[in-house]
């Protein structure tokens, strides 16, 4: 609920950036933790992200797409996300086959989450231009 009411504020499109921007920070830093407090806190922070991603989704899609075809794209979100849930550990696994530790993987992840950061900044870009011509017709 705390990222729902946070997107109603400052814009769904700028919370997704927020949620990638700290996913960067947070896998980066998870890489370099040596305390349980810290790793912890860390891990809290992205499970946050992710059910804030969870929660905002339907609402920052009918700002993009309009609510039309709102079912059927976000039928298609949710099947990628779950790909994403079986790729993740995947990944994570052949990492530590790789490297014998899991620092490598989250460094990867946080490249990751940095290209998403440019993605959603594109998004957020087309989601403006779209209101600008929207409002103009």
């Amino acid at each position: 609920m705390v990222w729902s009411t946070v997107s109603d504020y400052i814009g769904r499109g700028r919370v997704y950036m927020l949620f990638f921007l700290l996913e960067v920070l947070a896998f980066w830093q998870l890489g370099q933790t040596r305390e349980a407090f810290v790793f912890e806190l860390l891990v809290l922070l992205i499970i946050s992200c992710y059910g804030g991603g969870f929660s905002c989704m339907p609402a920052y899609l009918s700002d993009i797409f309009g609510t039309r075809q709102l079912s059927a794209i976000h039928g298609r979100i949710l099947t990628a996300w779950g790909l994403a849930g079986v790729a993740g550990p995947s990944i994570v696994s052949y990492f530590h086959a790789q490297t014998g530790g899991y620092t490598a993987s989250l460094y990867f992840f946080a490249a990751c989450f940095v290209l998403n950061f440019i993605i959603a900044a594109v998004l957020k870009q087309y989601g403006q231009r779209k209101k600008e011509t929207r409002t103009a017709i």
